[in-house]
């Protein structure tokens, strides 16, 4: 109980000062953002195979699969190479447009791409 008491005293004859009260903020923030030291950020770019370096959607699918929209191609990244999906003009089967504009996942597992 008097460590609680002490704690209460000492923070309320502290947090009086404006700079005090920033420099907390700004170490919660410091704390907050720091994980546990095992996350891991990589760039992608046009030498790694994306098809453009505009990236205009990004989303991960219920797989793990990265998929991002640029200005030529959809681009399906698995953690370790980029698979690009173009217009094939004259297959229907293929996207309309190379500039993707959005990409929607749905409940089922299946993506919505949006071109111009």
């Amino acid at each position: 109980m008097a460590a609680i008491a002490m704690k209460y005293i000492l923070f309320s004859k502290i947090r009086k000062t404006p700079s005090f009260l920033v420099l907390c903020l700004f170490a919660a923030m410091i704390a907050s953002a720091q994980g546990t030291g095992n996350t891991l950020f990589r760039q992608l770019s046009v030498n790694d195979g994306l098809s453009h370096s505009d990236v205009t959607a990004m989303v991960q699918d219920h797989s793990g699969f990265l998929w991002f929209g640029t200005h030529n191609g959809l681009n399906k990244y698995d953690g370790k190479t980029v698979q690009v999906f173009k217009n094939i003009p004259g297959d229907t089967s293929s996207l309309p447009n190379n500039r993707i504009t959005v990409i929607l996942p749905d409940g089922d597992g299946h993506l919505w791409i949006g071109t111009e």
